[in-house]
């Protein structure tokens, strides 16, 4: 019995996620938002932390501070879904931002998470947390329940639905939403900005690789 319900688990997780990728979303990265240690691979898909700072002008959309970046296409309407391969990756957030989020400074304004204009997914120190509003939901992290390799996002925009996934079991880790009755139910009702796919890495000091890959969802 506890192998058919296995099976049984499986095939509904692979009948979510291709049900998700009918609604898959197109994500690169705005190099103009990335931090002078961010490096995009040649197709703007991959982000990796360096340790030094690359020669480049100091745009005004760039995070100068924060090692961040933020997608190139908003999501306006409509629902959307992409996925974010972290495995190689000690500590990150992965989330959604308004094009108005804070890039200047350290300050909560310009972390993801700690405003009203951003929600993150974040793994740090062993630990996995939902942020928005600079409040936080803890989330188990066990043998069974292992952080994730592979991130789902979905945004509904219009219900101001958000939700994150482990996109290899298809478990949900976090729901923001207008019925979400957790700690953020009076923090958030529905998007009122474009909604940019948002990043960030934390010290590049952390032993391991700094990489992260939008996953390409097309094949």
């Amino acid at each position: 019995m506890k192998v058919l319900r296995n099976i049984s688990k499986d095939l509904k997780a692979q009948l979510q996620r291709k049900s998700l990728l009918l609604d898959s979303f197109n994500v690169a990265i705005d190099k103009q938002t990335c931090h002078k240690q961010i490096k995009l691979t040649s197709e703007g898909r991959g982000l990796c932390l360096s340790s030094e700072d690359r020669c480049i002008p100091n745009e005004p959309l760039r995070f100068d501070q924060l090692y961040c970046a933020l997608g190139s296409v908003a999501v306006t309407s409509g629902q959307h879904y992409w996925e974010v391969d972290v495995h190689c990756c000690p500590s990150w957030a992965v989330g959604v931002a308004y094009g108005s989020l804070q890039r200047r400074g350290r300050d909560k304004g310009a972390k993801l998470g700690r405003n009203r204009c951003s929600w993150s997914l974040e793994f740090q120190n062993g630990h996995l947390m939902a942020w928005h509003n600079d409040r936080h939901v803890a989330l188990p992290v066990t043998a069974a329940r292992a952080a994730p390799n592979r991130v789902g996002v979905f945004v509904k925009y219009q219900k101001g639905r958000l939700v994150f996934y482990d996109a290899e079991t298809m478990r949900t880790l976090q729901e923001f939403s207008a019925v979400q009755t957790a700690v953020f139910e009076r923090a958030h009702h529905q998007f009122t900005e474009p909604l940019y796919p948002a990043f960030r890495f934390f010290s590049p000091k952390d032993k391991g690789h700094h990489h992260m890959e939008i996953c390409d969802l097309s094949l």
